[in-house]
């Protein structure tokens, strides 16, 4: 039986990109929980909704690494962010100000049902910014990760265009 090197095998590929993306995604999400469970900072509705985007990052990006579907992968990725960015933007509008918090609009209560299903939703406002870095919400640090992802994963596609 000879065994053959991972790095000799031509079905794997080497996408250090595929590799960086779902560590960073693991080390989001880590970092999220540990603000939410240790420091007991509670996301808004869509802080929980954006954790959904690195999710699926961290289970789709290591399919890439076999040759047959790097590109299929990448597409997908690219799809992943960009919605990521659209729900990231969205988030950063409602805390300017510009949208209306959905989360915060009080609804009417007829029954007591409803007022137990009003408690069990998330009782932060997306509008309210419970954690900035450098003067900026996490929030735009989601968005501007995507963007950089978006662009990392086309740059052959952008570096293309620019050239023709």
């Amino acid at each position: 039986m000879t065994i053959i090197p991972l790095y000799h095998y031509q079905k794997w590929n080497k996408d250090s990109l595929l590799i960086w993306l779902s560590i960073t995604s693991a080390l989001i999400l880590i970092y999220s929980y540990y603000h939410q469970l240790i420091e007991k900072i509670d996301p808004c509705f869509l802080c929980v909704w954006q954790r959904y985007i690195y999710f699926a990052v961290f289970f789709t990006s290591p399919l890439g690494l076999f040759q047959k579907y790097n590109a299929f992968v990448r597409h997908v990725l690219s799809a992943i962010f960009t919605l990521g960015l659209g729900l990231a933007t969205y988030h950063i509008f409602i805390q300017l100000g510009l949208v209306t918090d959905r989360c915060a609009i009080i609804q009417k209560i007829n029954h007591i049902d409803d007022f137990m299903h009003l408690l069990e939703k998330s009782k932060e406002s997306c509008s309210k910014i419970n954690w900035s870095f450098f003067g900026f919400s996490i929030t735009v640090y989601n968005a501007i990760f995507s963007l950089f992802a978006i662009t990392a994963l086309n740059w052959k596609y952008i570096k293309r265009q620019i050239y023709v």
